[in-house]
């Protein structure tokens, strides 16, 4: 079965699904080009969202896990770093906003980081680093902007 890939061999339906996960990240932008009202409230839900894609990216690692035969050890600290993210994420909701914003900020770069280590070692294809790159440096632009206008 042929898939259609870009000119960095990235399938093409990741790369579909990661832009349309950019947009609750980017439409607050397009509220604040356009002086639209509630920017706060679509600001607020692009951190929602943040908190909920950083479970998202902690699910990686879980199925990881999963697939791994190497040594036990290594199996377990996928499993453990896998509730990370989501922990960063639920700060959101537990800590005051103004926190709780920086913690799903450190929680995307936290991932990146991992995940660049984790290509460092060859546990993930280059076109998913890739991909990753691209998707964070996106989404981590946005939510300091963000936060910058909240607070």
């Amino acid at each position: 079965m042929a898939t259609l890939k870009n000119i960095n061999n990235i399938p093409f339906v990741p790369i579909i699904l990661g832009i349309l996960g950019l947009l609750p990240f980017i439409f607050p932008l397009i509220c604040i080009f356009f002086s639209l009202h509630s920017i706060n409230y679509f600001i607020n839900l692009s951190f929602i969202y943040g908190a909920l894609i950083l479970s998202f990216l902690g699910s990686i690692y879980w199925g990881y896990a999963l697939n791994i035969t190497q040594s036990h050890l290594r199996h377990n600290n996928f499993y453990f770093w896998s509730i990370i993210p989501f922990l960063f994420g639920w700060s959101y909701f537990l800590l005051e906003k103004k926190y709780g914003c920086t913690f799903i900020i450190f929680g995307f770069l936290i991932c990146q980081i991992i995940d660049e280590i984790m290509f460092y070692y060859k546990f993930f294809p280059k076109w998913f680093i890739f991909l990753r790159r691209i998707l964070t440096a996106v989404v981590v632009s946005s939510l300091i902007y963000y936060y910058i206008k909240l607070y």
